[in-house]
């Protein structure tokens, strides 16, 4: 049986997905409520939000040298999926891909 160890709270709805930079150190989570927030790990201290979707956040992946931080979800507005790239150390948008 796993032992909770600590709750990471903040998100305005439920978390549907979460990812560890390749580091350890940074825990990213994607929730119904349209944000990502980084947490450091080792405090549980929130870092950032990322206010980038309008709608749940269904997917977040970092890239392999961890300085890039990858989001997925739906986007109401055109009713498409939408797949967002961010500069993970200051949560700058550095590119966005609509489904056609």
């Amino acid at each position: 049986m796993h032992q909770e160890e600590a709750t990471l709270k903040g998100h305005a709805d439920g978390v549907h997905v979460v990812a560890y930079s390749p580091d350890g150190k940074t825990l990213a989570s994607g929730s119904y409520d349209g944000t990502m927030k980084l947490w450091e790990v080792g405090s549980g201290k929130e870092l950032s939000m990322i206010k980038g979707h309008v709608a749940p956040v269904w997917s977040v992946a970092y890239s392999p040298d961890g300085k890039t931080l990858a989001s997925g979800g739906y986007d109401e507005k055109t009713k498409r999926g939408v797949i967002t790239l961010w500069r993970a150390a200051t949560d700058e948008e550095v590119a966005r891909q609509r489904n056609r």
